[in-house]
């Protein structure tokens, strides 16, 4: 499932588009961040989640990509279902995150976007390894990164706006070890 990029660096997978999230993802955002069930696994997420914090993302997402530090995608299966992104691949060790809403849980989508960005990152980004934090009672996030070839590496703690701190699991994933989906 190697990902094709096009000049918007979007990419596309059997189901989904990963592409530049846009203003008019903010509402689908709202509504999707609203639900404590998915926040309270995000480390960088506020609870409650407003209108404003979306407007926010949207404009920070947009100055990350002009900088470069960090590229962020929206989810898409035909509408928005969720954000995927990686940041800090200049420096050599990438870090990703995810999330998805609700409705598009049970479905695939999370592993099919993770493998895609981690082609992604590993073809057109200079990082040499991939890293994860995941929120230790998060299974479902877990299962996603080993699909996606990430190996657990430790434990520690990392810290919510939504909860605080929480003990974590951290997994990475190297270029060496790494083999195209």
């Amino acid at each position: 499932m190697s990902a094709a990029i096009d000049a918007i660096n979007s990419i596309a997978t059997a189901r989904l588009t990963l592409r530049p999230p846009v203003a008019g993802d903010a509402d689908a955002i709202v509504r999707a961040l609203q639900d404590w069930d998915v926040v309270k696994n995000l480390a960088r997420v506020p609870w409650p989640y407003e209108p404003a914090h979306a407007a926010e993302f949207l404009a920070r997402a947009a100055t990350w990509r002009a900088e470069d530090s960090e590229r962020t995608f929206a989810i898409d299966d035909g509408t928005f279902c969720g954000m995927i992104g990686v940041r800090g691949h200049r420096g050599g060790a990438a870090t990703i995150g995810y999330w998805l809403a609700r409705a598009a849980w049970g479905k695939g989508y999370a592993t099919e976007a993770v493998r895609a960005l981690v082609d992604y990152s590993f073809e057109h980004l200079p990082a040499e390894s991939l890293n994860a934090g995941v929120v230790a009672d998060n299974r479902a996030s877990m299962r996603v990164l080993v699909k996606a070839g990430f190996a657990r590496v430790g434990a520690g703690t990392c810290g919510t706006l939504s909860r605080g701190d929480q003990a974590s699991v951290d997994f990475r994933l190297t270029r060496a070890d790494w083999r195209p989906q």
